[in-house]
């Protein structure tokens, strides 16, 4: 998936508030990806459960999600 299917996620976050679960396990994102995920998940309050593991993401950008 990478970075431009993070890019994807994130759009989605934003937009879709009845997502409650969302797996992207070992999907090859960086910290350019975590760094849009974090910031989209600022505005979803409706997602209750993220599975982000075994990917390229930095510190920041996992405490940030």
């Amino acid at each position: 998936m990478s970075d431009i299917g993070a890019q994807a996620i994130a759009d989605l976050l934003c937009n879709h508030m009845s997502l409650v679960e969302l797996e992207i396990f070992n999907c090859g994102i960086t910290e350019h990806g975590g760094n849009k995920i974090g910031n989209a998940l600022k505005t979803n309050f409706c997602l209750e459960k993220l599975s982000i593991g075994e990917n390229i993401l930095n510190k920041r950008d996992v405490e940030q999600i």
